[in-house]
């Protein structure tokens, strides 16, 4: 049996089971939060100039795992229409990709197991228009 768990500090938890009767048991200690790091190169970029995402995973990851650059709000399932790539198992690394046609705010997130449950999500990155030609001096 498996179990999705919501983002939480890194560090140790006791797991708590509850049966439909009410009963429960406590297995202290039970459970490892790990943490995954997301670091973004620039907070503000213009359209189509690059931007490097750095990562930091636990080791044993799958390889499936992977990272989306998605705009605040979206779902993780819009991945189709956005940029995204599998770490391959990696314990860190870095994906650079060209920032999105379209301004506004966007973020990455780490995904799990070739699935949609988050790990981690980066800072806000705020996309702009490139300046028009006639406001360059």
């Amino acid at each position: 049996m498996a179990a999705l768990t919501p983002i939480h500090a890194a560090g140790t938890v006791d797991v708590v089971v509850t049966n439909p009767g009410g009963e429960s048991g406590t297995l202290t200690g039970g459970y490892t939060y790990q943490s995954v790091t997301l670091t973004v190169s620039s907070n503000q970029v213009t359209s189509g100039s690059p931007l490097k995402v750095n990562w930091v995973a636990p080791s044993g990851r799958s390889s499936v795992d992977w990272i989306a650059f998605l705009r605040i709000g979206e779902p993780s399932t819009s991945y189709a229409t956005s940029w995204w790539q599998y770490t391959r198992g990696a314990t860190s690394g870095t994906f650079t990709l060209d920032a999105p046609n379209q301004p506004g705010e966007y973020e990455f997130r780490y995904l799990l197991d070739d699935d949609f449950g988050e790990a981690g999500r980066s800072n806000l990155v705020t996309v702009s228009a490139p300046a028009s030609p006639s406001t360059r001096r």
